[in-house]
């Protein structure tokens, strides 16, 4: 599904982090603040925490009674097996999806009293498909929603060099260039430039290194953790590959069937001391692949 104007169409999810359905139309150095989206200030210990969140899609708990916390800066990855709730919880951070009962703070504010187009504009958000267009070039793919905001081309040209650099990707060698001739991880590496493009506090992730080859995926993994030591960005990270979260998450948040069924900060809470029989089979079977 697509939000279209005459000249582009832009994917549902892409779209929805800067708009609200219907408007469309209408470096150790951290990043700088290049356009005028007021941050979330007085950061608290807590970026993001979930209440008693509850999603019931068809009379069916998808999320149930979910609570955890986010720290500011903190990687914290979401991991279980398919339809276990990780990607409905992610989306209820950022109101793609909202919860049916309990509530979630922002930067200690109620999430659905925060005007959306501020939250989404505080929060970034990289995809496994990534969702860059063709016909576009990486400049253009990575400035387009700052084009649709009307944000000033030299402003935006000057971020684009930002976010690139940041990434790993020279602007000068790679601005110009289409998709196709990129390879999968530099193409990863424009989704995530582009989630930077607002200088988001939060970053979601959706399986974001998913369709990678092993070895880029290992790379990734390294430069990802690199890229973070230096932004400080909260990020979430969904992800069915339990090795990825030992690699880079700071806490781990095992969920099955809509709960969390165990949390920890270390591989070896989760082999040594199993929550259940559930959490020790599931370690059994990613250890073994």
């Amino acid at each position: 599904m697509a939000i279209c104007n005459k000249h582009f169409a832009l994917p549902l999810e892409i779209a929805a982090l800067e708009f609200p359905l219907g408007l469309i139309g209408g470096s150790q150095r951290r990043l700088r603040r290049r356009f005028d989206n007021p941050p979330l200030s007085c950061l608290p210990t807590s970026m993001i925490t979930f209440e008693n969140v509850t999603k019931t899609f068809n009379q069916t708990d998808v999320v149930k009674n979910l609570s955890f916390s986010v720290a500011k800066g903190q990687i914290t990855c979401l991991i279980g097996t398919s339809g276990c709730g990780k990607t409905t919880t992610l989306k209820m951070i950022n109101r793609l999806i909202n919860p049916t009962s309990g509530r979630i703070l922002i930067n200690d504010r109620v999430q659905n009293t925060i005007p959306i187009l501020e939250l989404r504009r505080s929060i970034g958000y990289v995809i496994q498909e990534i969702g860059l267009f063709p016909h576009l070039t990486i400049f253009k793919n990575v400035w387009l929603l700052e084009e649709v905001k009307k944000i000033p081309k030299e402003k935006r040209i000057e971020r684009a060099y930002e976010v690139l650099d940041s990434v790993g990707l020279n602007p000068s060698t790679y601005g110009d260039r289409y998709p196709k001739e990129l390879s999968g991880g530099q193409r990863q590496r424009v989704g995530i430039a582009r989630a930077l493009m607002s200088d988001p506090d939060i970053l979601l992730m959706d399986e974001p290194f998913g369709a990678l080859d092993p070895i880029t995926k290992n790379k990734m993994h390294q430069e990802f953790w690199d890229w973070n030591q230096k932004l400080n960005k909260t990020i979430v990270l969904v992800t069915h590959d339990l090795s990825e979260a030992f690699k880079l998450g700071e806490e781990i948040i095992l969920m099955n069937k809509g709960e969390v069924i165990q949390k920890g900060k270390t591989k070896d809470i989760f082999i040594n001391s199993p929550a259940n029989e559930f959490v020790s089979e599931f370690v059994k079977s990613q250890m073994i692949q």
